[in-house]
């Protein structure tokens, strides 16, 4: 039988015991818990960082493992695969407005796949308003295009700080336009961009190059006479000709649905684009063209300039193009590309729905 102080003094022993277990317990934790703490510090590019200020919390990156309709979240994943630090862009509520399109070309598609319809594209320089996350997809509206939606390749889209913000942007305005390496016609070329692409603009260089910035941080040179001014676009000083000018710079080039340049480009695109280059905007669609934009005319008071809207494939309006003088108009047909035709053939004259007036004649 075991005695009462035998008893207590077990209890004791028992009790500093557990003491020393928990200490020791604590002090490893501890060490560990730093360690991890240093290595995700170390990694970070293989974390998602959430939280406020210093309590941030560090998580390994498994695709899913947190909802994409935290915006912290999203918009960091975005961030991580297009190559800029979550310091670098800011607050949260900064971060959807300065996204841009980073490639010279972003396909956009009706759903988060390749084999999905392309239902536009995005031009580089153009902004994006992120609004999901899906995998390594992202949905987003496009302001340019009045909010027209689809998804896009994350790794497609990059941020401008808000340190670097473009003071002076310039416009591509013909078909296509080489970026090189120096200010001189020989050096070499590493990107091509499309009739409608925003650059950020700097000073030019011996007259006949002007320096540009690309989205991405890269510099090189432009011929100036292949760019204009677009912080200084006035709608006013547009006219017919110029519309005109600019359109002829597409014609052959192949038709593409959902297209928006030189590589391809349909009726709506094909308008679009040749107003954007002189600061005017105009919807994604035929028919949101042909109901939102401009304001209608007869037929009889037709000027270069305005567009012509018909009833093909389906009801209401479906095909447009710029009409160009002497009952001609250029549009982006299916089968033979961007051409001249005529208002006076059976396939249009039967099916001309309309006409709209973009510019502001005097």
């Amino acid at each position: 039988m075991e005695c009462s102080p035998c008893k207590s003094d077990s209890l004791t022993f028992n009790k500093m015991l557990e003491k020393k277990l928990k200490a020791k317990f604590a002090v490893t934790f501890g060490f560990v818990w730093l360690t991890l703490g240093w290595f995700a510090g170390a990694k970070a590019d293989n974390y998602w960082a959430l939280g406020v200020g210093h309590r941030a919390l560090l998580i390994p990156r498994y695709r899913n493992l947190i909802a994409v309709n935290q915006p912290n979240t999203l918009l960091l994943n975005i961030a991580r695969q297009s190559g800029v630090s979550y310091a670098q862009m800011g607050a949260a509520k900064q971060l959807t407005a300065n996204f841009y399109a980073a490639k010279a070309v972003v396909s956009v598609h009706r759903h988060p796949s390749e084999e999905s319809e392309m239902v536009t594209q995005a031009l580089h320089g153009e902004p994006v308003r992120v609004l999901r996350r899906q995998n390594s997809w992202v949905q987003v509206s496009l302001p340019d295009q009045f909010d027209y939606r689809g998804w896009v390749r994350a790794s497609d889209l990059a941020s401008i700080s808000s340190g670097r913000q473009w003071e002076k942007r310039s416009i591509v305005s013909v078909a296509r336009a080489s970026v090189r390496t120096l200010p001189r016609p020989d050096a070499p070329a590493f990107l091509v961009l499309p009739l409608g692409t925003v650059v950020g603009a700097g000073a030019r260089a011996d007259g006949n190059f002007t320096l540009v910035e690309l989205v991405d941080g890269r510099q090189g040179y432009i011929l100036s006479r292949e760019l204009l001014d677009y912080s200084q676009q006035n709608r006013e000083r547009v006219s017919g000709e110029r519309i005109l000018e600019t359109a002829r710079h597409l014609l052959g080039q192949p038709y593409l649905w959902g297209g928006m340049t030189t590589a391809g480009v349909d009726c709506s695109g094909f308008a679009h684009t040749v107003f954007k280059v002189h600061g005017i905007r105009l919807h994604r669609d035929a028919d949101q063209q042909y109901f939102s934009d401009g304001i209608s005319i007869p037929p009889d008071q037709l000027q270069p300039g305005d567009l012509v809207f018909f009833e093909t494939y389906t009801s209401g309006p479906s095909h447009l193009g710029i009409y160009a003088g002497n009952g001609k108009f250029i549009q982006a047909s299916s089968t033979a590309g961007v051409i001249y035709s005529s208002l006076d053939a059976p396939d249009f004259s039967e099916r001309f729905l309309g006409a709209k007036r973009i510019l502001r004649r005097r």
